[in-house]
């Protein structure tokens, strides 16, 4: 919309046909967007438990066990080479998964949450964004750190995949991330995520400049 991305209503898909030999042999770009979009759920999941603590909704426990049971095979899977068939197909398989959980939950909240949200802001503010899953990832380590959860985790895939060398070559900014980080709860002003309390904001500004990883990564 406007040159901009955008997010739009969709049915949930009758059936998904994917050749893993395209996915191969396509520019790695893709695939490690696809693994940031995939390892984002642990943070919206957390994110959604949080809402629903502090009362703005509730959560659908089987939604969370699809998008857990998702995040967790994928991550879990053993590989060399992430253009390996196994790691496709667990890839493939846990995005998919995703998606069931949203339409168990009515929503996207067990699989998009404060890091989406930063992604979101960064389309908005940046001329030419980067791939979605690739903003997604870096914004789900930074917020699992201000979350506390699991940040070594997410580290490890990132590490392993090579994202992480990917994404140091983009000379992406860290202004860019603070300001995306504070027009982050105007995206979604209805959710009450991290992000929507200003002290985890700060927190997460505040990291952008501490975290040894993500000072290598962004200028």
């Amino acid at each position: 919309m406007e040159g901009k991305r955008t997010s739009v209503p969709a049915r949930l898909a009758y059936g998904i046909i994917v050749d893993t030999q395209v996915i191969r042999t396509a520019p790695e770009r893709f695939i490690y967007s696809g693994i940031g979009d995939m390892v984002s759920k642990i943070t919206a999941l957390y994110d959604w438990q949080f809402e629903a603590a502090a009362g703005y909704t509730k959560v659908n426990d089987f939604a969370v066990m699809i998008a857990k049971k998702a995040v967790n095979s994928f991550v879990r899977t053993p590989f060399q080479s992430i253009t390996e068939e196994l790691f496709l197909r667990e890839l493939l398989d846990s995005l998919a998964m995703s998606g069931i959980a949203n339409e168990i939950a009515g929503s996207s909240a067990p699989t998009s949450g404060s890091e989406h949200l930063i992604s979101h802001a960064l389309d908005k503010l940046l001329e030419q964004p980067q791939l979605h899953g690739i903003q997604v990832g870096i914004a789900t380590y930074l917020m699992a750190l201000v979350q506390e959860h699991r940040y070594v985790r997410v580290n490890t895939i990132f590490t392993d995949t090579g994202f992480w060398d990917y994404v140091a070559a983009l000379g992406m900014k860290k202004e860019d991330f603070r300001r995306a980080i504070d027009l982050a709860p105007s995206i979604k002003p209805h959710r009450h995520t991290y992000l929507h309390e200003e002290q985890y904001r700060e927190t997460a500004k505040r990291l952008l400049e501490e975290d040894e990883i993500l000072r290598r990564v962004l200028r």
